[in-house]
C-alpha cells in the first residue's frame, strides 16, 4: 500500500470519527434536555459478554408461506456452549443476495434474554406483546417485513462475527433447517447441502409448520 494513501485514509477515518463523536455528544445533550420526545427503538445499555466464534449457530429459517400460516416467520439460533449465556445485544445482519448496502439489522434488546446450554432461541416476526410459545423474541421493531427469499445472515456478539449462513431460497411450505441428525456447528452450517426443507410434524405428516428446535 502507498504510504500517502494510508495517510489520507487515516485522515478521513479521523474526520469521520470526529463527526460521529460530535453527533453522539449532541444526541446525549438532547436526551438530557428532553429535546427528543422519544426514540423509535429502545436504547440498550449493557455490558457485552464476548462469545467464542461458533458458540452461537444459526440453525433454522422460516420465511413467507403459501396459504394459511399460523407459525409465522422466524430465525432460530443454537447455543453450542456448555453454559447459560446472555444474548442481550446479540445482532443479526441480513444481506439480501445480489443487493448492495449495509443490509438489515436485528438487535436483541431484552436484558433478561438468555440461552441454556444446548438450547435454542427463536427471533420471530410477531408483536412484542403477543409472542407465540415457539418464539422467544420479536424483531418487528427492527425489521417488519418478509424475510429475504435469498440472503446472507451474519451473527455478531460484541461486534465480533460468530456465525454466517448463506441461503439461496426459502421454502414456502415449512422452514429451511440444518440437518437435525448432525450436531449444530458453525462450520458445517456453511455447507448448503446439509440444509433441508422441514415441512412435516413430529409424526411425519405434512403440515404448514417446520417447528423450531
Amino acid at each position: 500500500m502507498i504510504s500517502g494513501s494510508t495517510s489520507n485514509e487515516q485522515t478521513v477515518k479521523h474526520d469521520m470519527k470526529t463527526v460521529r463523536d460530535w453527533w453522539c455528544r449532541a444526541l446525549v445533550g438532547l436526551l438530557i434536555c428532553g429535546g427528543l420526545a422519544g426514540c423509535e427503538r429502545e436504547m440498550l445499555d449493557h455490558v457485552c459478554e464476548p462469545l467464542a466464534p461458533g458458540q452461537l449457530v444459526i440453525t433454522e429459517i422460516r420465511g413467507k408461506q403459501d396459504g394459511t400460516d399460523t407459525w409465522g416467520q422466524w430465525i432460530e439460533i443454537h447455543n453450542k456452549g456448555g453454559s447459560t449465556i446472555s444474548v442481550a445485544g446479540v445482532e443479526l445482519r441480513m444481506l439480501e443476495l445480489n443487493e448492495s448496502g449495509d443490509g438489515d439489522w436485528i438487535t436483541i434488546r431484552d436484558e433478561g434474554a438468555t440461552m441454556a446450554p444446548g438450547g435454542y432461541f427463536v427471533l420471530g416476526r410477531f408483536p412484542t406483546n403477543n409472542l407465540p410459545d415457539h418464539v422467544d423474541y420479536s424483531f418487528v421493531e427492527d425489521y417488519d417485513t418478509d424475510l429475504h427469499p435469498g440472503a446472507v445472515l451474519e451473527l455478531y456478539v460484541c461486534n465480533e462475527l460468530v456465525d454466517t449462513v448463506t441461503y439461496r431460497t426459502l421454502p414456502t411450505t415449512g422452514s429451511l433447517a440444518f440437518d437435525g441428525s448432525i450436531t449444530p456447528d458453525a462450520s458445517d452450517n456453511d455447507n448448503e447441502s446439509l440444509w433441508c426443507n422441514d415441512d412435516v410434524d413430529p409424526g411425519g405428516n405434512p403440515t404448514e409448520v417446520g417447528i423450531p428446535g
